[in-house]
């Protein structure tokens, strides 16, 4: 079942094994946020080339650009929606397009759920079922409201399970907040001088709050999105290993074999091949 809007907001759910087969074929054709729960009986999904085993009743918030496969699902739900449906709420918000759920993590947000929270989420997604049959001019903002009350109910979860509630909001609002930039200008901007001019911070300050934050330097998020694309681009694209390098900010092919080799322990040739094997 899917919505769409007037200026191009687009929401939908799947529900279906065939149906997210079909999306995952296409997974990358547009800029999409999703959100997956997983019911019962667990899976088995790759996310980036990780393999991950997926406990029931469990939401896994992805963006279009991940690597995403299914190696096993039995129940699952998967919500789907654009930048024009999700960003009309309040852009700077925990739960806009810049939320906590998509830019508040170094690794994949997995977001237990408690016993006590599964019929309630359970019931949000089955008032999604409902109002997607429904078609009114009221229909935009009620799936725009029940969105968020799933996604205010994962966000809470989220910072409780990462313990983020015990540092200041506007700590955890700067990890978002650079987390985002770095998803808008990685291929060009690789140092985290380059970030901090864009949020008028010091780098010393954002290395300390990322520090205190996450366990992790800024710098070592600005590299491991790079190379997350660089992988991709290796093994999924036709781009040849100096485009690859340009691509992704490299003034020459050298510069992007060091950069690689040093994360990767293994040059990029030797990459692309080790995966073709």
């Amino acid at each position: 079942m899917i919505f769409f809007g007037a200026i191009g907001e687009y929401f939908e759910i799947i529900h279906s094994r065939d149906q997210l087969s079909l999306e995952i074929d296409n997974w990358a054709s547009e800029e999409f946020f999703y959100l997956l729960w997983v019911k019962k009986g667990g899976a088995l999904i790759s996310v980036n080339s990780i393999d991950y085993d997926i406990e029931e009743y469990t939401l896994i918030p992805l963006i279009s650009y991940c690597r995403f496969s299914v190696s096993r699902i039995d129940e699952f739900q998967l919500l789907k929606y654009n930048k024009a449906f999700l960003c009309v709420l309040n852009a700077d918000s925990e739960v806009g397009c810049k939320g906590l759920l998509y830019f508040g993590s170094f690794d994949l947000p997995i977001i237990a759920l408690p016993a006590t929270e599964v019929d309630r989420i359970q019931l949000e997604f089955d008032q999604v079922v409902k109002e997607l049959k429904v078609k009114d001019k009221m229909q935009l903002e009620m799936l725009r409201m029940l969105l968020k009350r799933v996604l205010i109910v994962c966000t809470r979860l989220f910072k409780t399970q990462k313990n983020l509630n015990i540092f200041a909001e506007a700590k955890v609002d700067l990890v978002r907040e650079f987390s985002f930039l770095v998803e808008q200008h990685y291929r060009k901007a690789h140092t985290v001088a380059d970030y901090a001019s864009m949020l008028n911070k010091s780098p010393k300050t954002i290395s300390n709050v990322f520090k205190k934050v996450t366990g992790k330097s800024p710098l070592s998020y600005v590299h491991e999105r790079i190379m997350l694309e660089a992988k991709n681009l290796l093994v999924y694209s036709n781009l040849e290993i100096s485009q690859v390098g340009y691509e992704l900010g490299f003034n020459d092919v050298q510069g992007f074999s060091r950069f690689f080799k040093r994360y990767a322990d293994l040059s990029p040739s030797g990459f692309k091949l080790n995966k073709k094997d």
